[in-house]
């Protein structure tokens, strides 16, 4: 992996860690009291690449083993905020089309680290939306709480048909709750899931 991370979660926290470039070994401490289990896994931007989660219980001191990083990447949501190295990254994600006269649809990062992520567009073909007021990430990156404000601009490029795929990008901005979320911060992502 020449371009990638792992994403370590414990209990609300998700950390980021960047491998080291030539061995691929990565090593952090984060602070915690958890006796939840920790999940371990890795990615690979360059060839979308990740390795299946690792799940292990808490302990003051652990070693992941290997992870193997060569399981392609099908679905998923990648946000960017500035000021933070490393992206949230959801691979579970989920789609659901609304026919009540707006047409909505709704793209959900699923994530058990108490972050939640969304997208509302009122539309289902391709085009550029702004995101209804249920669009918008919340949770946490290195223990700093994060936010986003509205509006939520999304650009969807392909709306497949059904057991094809949805992908687009988004930007918006976001607050941290290292400065009382004052200031704000440029935040882009893309996203791709597969209508069932």
């Amino acid at each position: 992996m020449t371009n990638g991370f792992v994403k370590i979660t414990s209990g609300q926290y998700t950390y980021y860690v960047v491998p080291d470039l030539i061995t691929g070994a990565f090593e952090t401490v984060f602070t915690g009291c958890s006796e939840e289990k920790i999940s371990v896994y890795s990615s690979d931007a360059n060839d979308d690449f990740f390795s299946k989660p690792h799940t292990f219980l808490f302990s003051p001191i652990m070693e992941t083993d290997t992870l193997f990083t060569c399981d392609s990447i099908d679905e998923f949501v990648i946000i960017h905020i500035e000021g933070f190295s490393n992206p949230i990254y959801y691979d579970s994600v989920d789609i659901k089309l609304f026919k009540d006269g707006n047409d909505a649809t709704s793209i959900r990062g699923l994530d058990v680290s108490g972050s939640s992520f969304g997208i509302w567009f009122q539309g289902q073909n391709t085009g550029h939306y702004i995101g209804t007021e249920d669009t918008g990430f919340s949770g946490f990156i290195d223990s700093i709480q994060i936010r986003t404000e509205s509006p939520i601009y999304i650009t969807v490029e392909q709306y497949g048909d059904i057991g094809e795929y949805v992908i687009g990008r988004f930007q918006g901005m976001a607050r941290t709750s290292e400065f009382h979320f004052v200031p704000e911060y440029q935040m882009t992502g893309t996203f791709k899931v597969r209508r069932e």
